[in-house]
């Protein structure tokens, strides 16, 4: 069970490296850990942390198919 601990720990991202990933701001990233749509995030303590894959998949789910300037 330790193994299976750390690697969960290992798989497991900052704020830092979520904005890094989306090449955004890190307060961005805090910012949609508290409104809606929230960002999927774990806390531990006080420490926020994200799952790679399903930041990825809330951007797939979250993608906008109408140009920018078309929505109201």
């Amino acid at each position: 069970m330790g193994n299976r601990s750390l690697q969960c720990q290992e798989s497991l991202i900052d704020a830092a490296e979520v904005a890094a990933l989306l090449k955004v701001k890190v307060q961005w990233v805090n910012h949609t850990t508290r409104v809606q749509p929230i960002l999927p995030h774990v806390k531990l303590g006080r420490k926020i942390r994200f799952e790679p894959q399903e930041v990825l998949r809330f951007v797939r789910e979250h993608r906008e198919s109408r140009p920018v300037w078309d929505r109201q």
